[in-house]
């Protein structure tokens, strides 16, 4: 696996705008993006932003013939590790649709209010995603996660 490249960004919005995810803020963060190309073509990506030791999961998307295929699953445990190594003690996420899916990789559902402060600096908790999503926290500090 590797970073994203200003190359795969095109590629990255089509697939972010046609599983119904939001783009502000990613051009920002490319650096932190992680693709999966399967034959040539990108197939998924997820990214992350890092504020203080805060880290923030963005933009899981999988394109829908890969869906199911563990494709999705590789890039969050790949956005775990990132976060890690960048000495993040949590992670957290907001989500419309997808709040049963990352339980399994130890996150929990919290509070807006709860989540570090440090993650008021991103885009995405000063309006671009919805009021109503819901917020997911992992703390990075006391285990390791592997599904």
């Amino acid at each position: 696996m590797r970073a994203a490249t200003a190359a795969d960004l095109p590629a990255m919005l089509e697939l972010l705008r046609g599983n119904d995810l939001r783009d502000a803020g990613v051009a920002d963060h490319l650096e932190r993006y992680i693709p999966e190309f399967a034959d040539g073509q990108l197939v998924g990506y997820a990214g992350s932003e890092l504020h203080g030791s805060a880290a923030l999961l963005r933009s899981v998307a999988v394109n829908a013939e890969q869906r199911s295929s563990g494709v999705g699953a590789q890039l969050v445990r790949a956005q775990l590790e990132a976060a890690k190594n960048l000495n993040a003690t949590s992670i957290s996420l907001l989500t419309t649709t997808a709040n049963t899916y990352f339980p399994r990789f130890g996150f929990a559902i919290v509070q807006r209010c709860t989540l570090p402060v440090t993650l008021n600096d991103s885009l995405e908790l000063r309006g671009a995603c919805s009021d109503s999503a819901i917020c997911l926290h992992l703390s990075l500090e006391q285990r390791i996660y592997f599904v």
